[in-house]
């Protein structure tokens, strides 16, 4: 999420989202498949003394898979875990007797994403959710009496500042719900056997911003408030995590950065500075949370308020070769041109990273602790985003003796 300016999307732009969004939810589904939803890129722009700043923005609901969890031995291993720490802090907590037993929880939907792993469930006749982060465990009520959102049959179970709903009791006929959370647009997605996951920006107070718009058959006339949500049966924080460094100035800045764009102080607190690099007014900062990397994007205006940006980059592989973290929104406009904020990891050792482009040009880059940034220049993310990936043509390592450990393509990762 990016703190600009509040102002109104143009109606051209909304009526084309809520167009795309219905596209999506009418199309058929087979239980069990999630449907695939295109939710619209936006860019924002502002314009600063007299220089025009582009920033590319796109939805967080973009990060979650179109289609179900793979059924590969990792991922059904994964799943397990999950529902295995959801009923480990059930009974740490003491509610088993409150639960159905754990042999009888049937998966009715799985929606893994990077700042959350959330399960919808049914057993015994009952219906909850199992929400897991790399540090906390939040479990659903599946004896709680939940209102009914006004004019509709669903029933809200849990609403996360981090930019979960969680709903049951969807109206069969509906393939699919719509979501705003206040900000100017709306977000789509699927029920599944009358349950609704569904992922929106992360806000503050976001169970009194969000609004159920419509489904795939209809959009209400009035917007429709979520009722008061019982709390969760169980809230454990069961992986602590190591304590984040926010002393240091990347860590302050970090630590401003997540403040700034919505994320609840239980996800901003698994973030550590990595490598940063600055450009101008233009600030970036690739951060690490375990085997997960993210990106802050931070400008400064004189006299106003900064705007900042974070983006979550799904875990990625181990590799001996350096990487190229293709992230989002992490390409800007300066004067009449642009630049790109390249960031990456590289190999055991590395105390040197030159990054080399497709003109041939060598760039240096910022190196700490096995990460490198570098500023590059960078095509317009509107006119060719597809040549955005292939400006990094080559990476070079060196180590403290400045030995080359390392000469070649990167391995290109997209978030």
């Amino acid at each position: 999420m990016i703190d600009f300016d509040e102002r109104d999307v143009p109606a051209d732009v909304r009526d084309r989202i809520t167009d795309t969004v219905h596209r999506g939810m009418a199309e058929p589904t087979r239980r069990g498949l999630r449907m695939p939803l295109a939710v619209a890129a936006a860019v924002a722009v502002l314009a600063v003394a007299g220089v025009v700043t582009a920033l590319t923005v796109h939805n967080r609901a973009e990060q979650l898979p179109a289609g179900p969890a793979s059924s590969t031995p990792t991922a059904k291993t994964e799943a397990a875990d999950e529902l295995d720490r959801c009923w480990k802090a059930v009974v740490a907590e003491g509610k088993q007797g409150a639960f159905p037993a754990r042999s009888t929880w049937t998966t009715v939907q799985r929606q893994p994403s990077t700042s959350a792993n959330v399960t919808a469930l049914r057993a015994g006749g009952k219906t909850f959710f199992c929400m897991t982060t790399k540090a906390t465990v939040t479990v659903t009520d599946p004896n709680a009496k939940v209102a009914v959102v006004p004019g509709t049959r669903t029933r809200v179970a849990l609403v996360d500042d981090n930019g979960w709903i969680l709903a049951v009791g969807i109206d069969p006929n509906a393939t699919g719900v719509m979501v705003s959370t206040g900000q100017g647009y709306e977000v789509g997605a699927p029920a599944v056997d009358g349950m609704l996951v569904i992922q929106v920006e992360p806000r503050r107070d976001l169970e009194a911003n969000a609004r159920f718009v419509g489904d795939n058959r209809v959009e209400y006339d009035v917007p429709k408030k979520i009722p008061p949500v019982p709390a969760p049966a169980v809230e454990l924080v069961d992986r602590p995590l190591p304590a984040p460094d926010r002393t240091s100035a990347d860590g302050k800045r970090l630590g401003n950065c997540l403040a700034n764009t919505g994320w609840t102080k239980a996800y901003a607190d698994q973030w550590q500075p990595g490598v940063s690099v600055e450009d101008g007014q233009w600030y970036a900062e690739l951060a690490t949370s375990k085997d997960q990397f993210g990106l802050c994007v931070h400008t400064e205006h004189a006299g106003r308020q900064g705007q900042f940006d974070f983006s979550p980059l799904a875990p990625v592989p181990a590799t001996t070769k350096p990487r190229y973290l293709l992230l989002d929104r992490s390409t800007y406009a300066v004067g009449h041109g642009f630049h790109q904020f390249a960031v990456g990891t590289a190999p055991t050792g590395a105390q040197a990273v030159t990054v080399t482009t497709n003109d041939g040009t060598a760039h240096p880059a910022v190196v700490h602790d096995g990460l490198w940034a570098v500023v590059l220049p960078a095509t317009d993310p509107d006119q060719a985003p597809a040549q955005v990936p292939s400006t990094v043509k080559s990476v070079m390592v060196k180590d403290a003796a400045g030995v080359v450990i390392y000469d070649g393509p990167p391995v290109v990762v997209r978030g």
